[in-house]
């Protein structure tokens, strides 16, 4: 019964400490805000496409795959697409601040499954200078298509404005803020009751030994 009580009491008195339980909530929720601004910086993705339409005169089916008609063209256009004179254009054009070597490191080509499509992904800081590289890599590789393999194979599918994405951790930002803030209340909560719990059996303790010395001295006289 007496413990019964004592958890009572320690309950109905942690309002006496919302201000802590609060202020660790919110400490939190900032923290966890604060890595996702400045630390994890959130990384976006886009991707535009090329179509290569067909490779030589004696052309194969024109819906096969790039790998089945040439073991080594995927990696050539991929080679091609992050060639100097195509990025130094792209940087030209759009007024980026960075190099060739920069620029390259940003951007992947693969070939899209069981297609002649290669897809075109550029990964920044920045959502809309995602897709602009996207689309500008893919115009630009077919402007110089033709003096870089002497031929007019390449079509553009500019589609990367229309898609650019988040990485998952932006996406579920909110998600994680309120996992914040859940966690917050909890140890907020818990580091509250364990002082509480401190301070009320000190308390009780220091009672206890007033009311036992007041015994004492009540035998002896």
């Amino acid at each position: 019964m007496g413990q019964k009580m004592l958890i009572f009491s320690i309950m109905k008195n942690l309002r006496k400490r919302l201000k802590l339980i609060l202020g660790i909530t919110f400490l939190s929720v900032g923290m966890v805000w604060f890595l996702s601004q400045f630390v994890l910086m959130p990384e976006y993705k886009a991707t535009s496409q090329i179509l290569v339409e067909q490779l030589t005169s004696i052309s194969p089916p024109t819906d096969m795959p790039l790998t089945e008609q040439d073991p080594q063209v995927a990696d050539m256009y991929s080679i091609a697409l992050r060639s100097p004179e195509v990025l130094g254009k792209v940087i030209t054009k759009l007024e980026l601040d960075m190099n060739i070597p920069e620029l390259h490191e940003k951007i992947t080509v693969s070939e899209a499954i069981d297609s002649q499509v290669l897809n075109i992904t550029v990964t920044s800081l920045n959502k809309e200078e995602a897709a602009l590289i996207a689309d500008a890599v893919a115009l630009t590789f077919k402007e110089e298509v033709p003096n870089m393999m002497q031929s007019k194979n390449v079509s553009v599918i500019p589609n990367a404005a229309d898609q650019a994405t988040a990485s998952p951790f932006e996406n579920s930002l909110v998600f994680s803020l309120g996992i914040a803030g859940a966690f917050g209340f909890i140890i907020g909560t818990l580091i509250a009751f364990i002082l509480e719990m401190m301070d009320t059996l000190f308390k009780t303790g220091r009672r206890e030994n007033k009311d036992a010395s007041t015994k004492l001295q009540t035998v002896f006289k």
